[in-house]
Formats: structure tokens, sequence, C-alpha cells
């Protein structure tokens, strides 16, 4: 079994007169490629998928398929023993440009930067993936952030924001 259960949602409350089908078609690419997307050797069980969810929230199409706005990751884990799970992570990122054409898969290729909604969306799968394998040992995580740090040097030189040094203290490069 893959390792996230990742719930997703695409809103666009603010962007006037366009297709809203295409926001439902995104949700559910991203839902597959977070979900059915094979991201480590590890195997997990069903009831062990690390919880997580995506709030994608769309303030501004420019084009057909371009897109903007913020992306905000959560992910839990069930605490040791008990029924309660526990916040691990809350990340909003607010430099959220992709672009999406409806009915396209998204595809990822971990060497190669060819798409910044893929590139996005694996960066966050690995951070996920680390931030809960170290809650279980110490720098348990780290092959799955050294993935996540390498989407960022493949990304450098991408022309949406998010992946440089020069762009502020709070984006996925830092």
């Amino acid at each position: 079994a893959q390792e996230l259960n990742c719930r997703v949602s695409v809103i666009a409350p603010t962007v006037q007169g366009s297709n809203t089908q295409v926001y439902k078609q995104m949700e559910t690419a991203i839902f597959e490629f977070m979900n059915n997307t094979k991201w480590t050797n590890t195997i997990f069980q069903i009831n062990e998928r690390i919880e997580c969810s995506i709030l994608i929230n769309i303030a501004d199409r420019p084009s057909n398929d371009q897109f903007k706005g913020s992306i905000q990751i959560t992910s839990t884990r069930q605490a040791f023993n008990s029924g309660y799970t526990s916040p691990v992570m809350n990340i909003n990122d607010a430099d959220f440009i992709i672009k999406y054409l409806q009915n396209t898969a998204i595809e990822c290729t971990p060497d190669v930067h060819r798409s910044n909604l893929a590139s996005v969306l694996a960066f966050y799968a690995y951070v996920i993936i680390g931030t809960d394998f170290d809650t279980h040992s110490l720098e348990g995580g780290t092959p799955y952030f050294n993935k996540a740090q390498q989407i960022v040097i493949n990304a450098a030189n991408a022309s949406e924001p998010g992946w440089k040094a020069f762009e502020g203290n709070k984006n996925r490069y830092w």
C-alpha cells in the first residue's frame, strides 16, 4: 500500500466566471497523485498510512491553464497506544503558481523539474513522510528530507516562486 491517506480540497471562492469543473478535476488528479504514488520503499498497511490534507485556495486565474493562490498542508499521527491523533505539521505556502490542463494526469520525474504542480506536491509528500518518520525515530525522516531538498535543487531555475533562497525566508527553499 502507498504511504499517504491524503484528503484534497481545491477551492476558488474569489475567481469569477471560470469553469468550476476544472477545480474538481484538479482535486481528483491531486488526490490520485498523492495517494497512488509509491513515495518510499517502506511497506505500509492501510491503517498505517499517514493522515494528511491539502487545501488549495485559488485566488486568481490569469489564463485558461494558469492558477495562482496558496496551498495548506497538514498532517497528523495517532498518539502511541491511544485513540486520538496529534497534529504533526501545518504549513501554509503562499507561493503557489501552477499550470494545469483539464483531464491531465500529474506525473513527477524525481530528477527533473517539469511541472511546478508535480514538484510542489512531491516536495510536500516527502516533507510529510520525513516529518512523520522523525516522530518515530531520531532523524528517521532524513532520507525523505533529502529527497525534498533534491526537488528544491531541481526547481531552482523554475520561473515560479517559492524555490529560491533570495525570495524570502518562508518558502520551500528554506
